[in-house]
């Protein structure tokens, strides 16, 4: 019997199937197909997190609810979304050959559980869903499939409902989290409303299909000599300097953090602001930190590299509406000398910038799909990188962004598989010499998190090339403002 979708009450095993069935019937009188089959290709940020399936890393957002919610209107949403977005049935193998990733065929019911918090206190609520979240969590599975969860907690009467979302990392990123969010609250309510079965267009949304012309992409365009000689012809770099050299033999890394944080005055903030409009903020950050490295470390060259989210180097062709872990990692030399002045400087790293073969991104490219240990040893660089340099523009507020929805809860938030295995100490992500500085806009301030390894530096070594970026920064915001 398929359910009223307009029903308070949780849904059993049955008619959860029956709800898929009844949406793939809908979706195959529209003449679309669905996307199947192999997935040509595995991004850096893919193959990094298979390293880490022991540990099976995800991620994850717990929801408050600001309104009563149908469970089989979610239901069919979820149903239509595993249809629209081919990401959501990622599956990966791994045989003699290495690994392979397939999206698979939807012959399953959606992963939606419920659990009944009705009549329970505080700390019975807590142990409920910190249960719930553990075993949703140890329950992700690679091959098995699928590689997301969701919770249903029913609150009882009078009280908002919660919602848990767990999806592995290996098929999302940061800006896939958005997109899902945005199409689950919108299909709910195309449903919820009784509209028509819309268009799915999963061609549109296919991760399958955005790998494919990645492919193409780097067959067709990427030149590979191009991209070799030039970094070929950079010199040798070593690695930063550190307080404890004899911490470099320890496999055990003990990370810790400080926040930069730089408040705007008006003047600062307008130039900020105006500066946007003629050059990427990136150059002008990058442009401040190799002068703050320079004067920090004494050193004139400086190798970054930069998270970047994969969605836009196609050329005109942005993946915008597409779920997938598409983050790779542009790779940066920067070069500036102590005697130069401002004026010289900026202008110096801007077209150093530019010079960049593909903006820096085709050596993350030719280590994806080329054959990365037939390139020379010296440009296999991830060991000698001195700077990760990870910056997000400005932050949309989750709470705001879906707040007629659901909203992020914090009073309930679970403690999702505290005892994760120990990564395996073969697989090095980055050297430990690295230094990794995560950034962001919050208004008129700019704020950045610095993380290090504080077995091989001082905190106080750590502050004062802090207080370097800001001065430099600062200084360029001036130079720039007067200037123009």
């Amino acid at each position: 019997m398929i359910p009223d979708e307009k029903t308070s009450k949780a849904l059993s095993s049955a008619q959860l199937q029956e709800i898929t069935s009844r949406v793939l019937r809908d979706f195959e009188a529209t003449g679309e197909e669905a996307i199947v089959g192999s997935v040509p290709y595995m991004t850096v940020g893919q193959k990094k997190v298979l390293k880490q399936f022991l540990s099976e890393r995800c991620v994850w957002k717990f929801f408050q609810l600001n309104m009563p919610l149908e469970p089989a209107v979610l239901a069919k949403t979820l149903a239509f979304l595993f249809l629209r977005f081919d990401t959501l049935r990622l599956r990966v193998r791994k045989d003699e050959t290495g690994w392979h990733q397939f999206i698979a065929p939807i012959t399953e019911e959606i992963p939606l559980k419920y659990v009944n918090l009705a009549g329970m206190n505080e700390d019975e609520k807590r142990t409920a869903i910190n249960k719930a979240a553990q075993a949703e969590f140890r329950d992700l599975h690679q091959w098995k499939g699928p590689l997301i969860r969701i919770v249903h907690f029913l609150a009882g009467e009078g009280q908002p409902d919660l919602l848990l979302i767990l999806i592995h990392h290996f098929t999302t990123d940061i800006t896939s989290d958005s997109i899902f969010y945005a199409n689950t609250q919108k299909m709910y309510f195309h449903f919820l409303m009784d509209k028509p079965f819309p268009r799915v267009r999963p061609a549109q949304h296919s991760f399958q299909r955005a790998m494919q012309d990645i492919v193409s992409y780097v067959r067709e365009q990427l030149q590979v000599e191009q991209e070799i000689q030039y970094w070929l012809s950079l010199p040798d770099l070593q690695p930063l300097a550190v307080d404890f050299p004899e911490a470099l033999t320890s496999r055990k890394k003990a990370t810790t953090n400080c926040v930069l944080s730089i408040q705007f005055n008006q003047e600062e903030a307008e130039t900020f602001q105006a500066i946007q409009k003629h050059v990427p903020v990136l150059d002008l950050l990058l442009a401040a930190l190799a002068i703050a490295f320079q004067n920090w470390s004494g050193r004139s060259q400086l190798l970054i590299s930069v998270p970047d989210n994969g969605r836009a180097f196609l050329g005109g062709k942005p993946l915008t509406g597409v779920l997938g872990y598409f983050t790779i990692l542009r790779s940066l030399f920067l070069q500036i000398e102590p005697s130069w002045s401002l004026d010289i400087t900026w202008q110096s790293i801007q077209k150093q910038i530019q010079a960049i073969p593909h903006q820096g991104l085709g050596l993350s490219l030719l280590g994806c799909y080329g054959d990365h240990d037939t390139l020379p040893p010296k440009i296999t660089r991830e060991q000698s990188y001195h700077i990760t340099f990870n910056y997000w523009g400005v932050i949309p507020d989750d709470e705001k962004t879906s707040e007629e929805f659901f909203q992020v809860a914090h009073h309930y938030s679970p403690l999702v598989a505290p005892e994760i295995a120990e990564e395996d100490p073969e697989v090095v992500f980055s050297p430990p010499t690295t230094i990794r500085f995560d950034g962001h806009i919050e208004g008129d301030e700019l704020i950045f998190q610095c993380f290090y390894d504080a077995q091989l530096y001082r905190a106080t070594r750590i502050e004062s090339f802090i207080e370097y970026y800001k001065l430099a920064l600062i200084s360029l915001l001036h130079y720039i403002h007067s200037a123009s």
